[in-house]
């Protein structure tokens, strides 16, 4: 009986953690000050729920790719533009990318070291 409840907890907690998932994906689509509180809170949600941070880290890589341009020949290749609308008497934020880019860099460093990784920076 004890491991039926199990698999009920175990499904209940996959089920909030798409609902949960689902959520912050719409946050992502919101505006600038919506988004700043996602990348605000979310650090929180990955120390409380380890189990999370792939689905997170999923979540926000995407969004990131928006903003970072994959050819290696550019000198800058984060786009800064697509980060701000500029009208005649004003800019406006519209992605608060260095709350995004810490975030990716927190949930980085939150990762085990891989063992396969060369390390070593001297040749021999």
């Amino acid at each position: 009986c004890s491991q039926m409840q199990g698999l009920g907890m175990l499904r209940h907690g996959q089920g909030l953690m798409r609902e949960v998932m689902g959520f912050l994906r719409r946050c992502l689509t919101q505006q600038a000050e919506v988004r700043a509180a996602l990348y605000h809170g979310i650090y929180g949600i990955l120390l409380n729920n380890p189990t999370s941070q792939d689905a997170v880290f999923n979540l926000l890589l995407p969004h990131f790719r928006r903003f970072y341009e994959l050819d290696e020949g550019l000198p800058a290749p984060l786009k800064l533009d697509a980060c701000m609308l500029l009208t005649s008497d004003h800019c406006r934020l519209v992605e608060p990318l260095h709350l995004l880019l810490f975030n990716i860099h927190r949930l980085l460093a939150l990762q085990p070291p891989d063992p396969n990784q060369c390390t070593s920076t001297g040749g021999a």
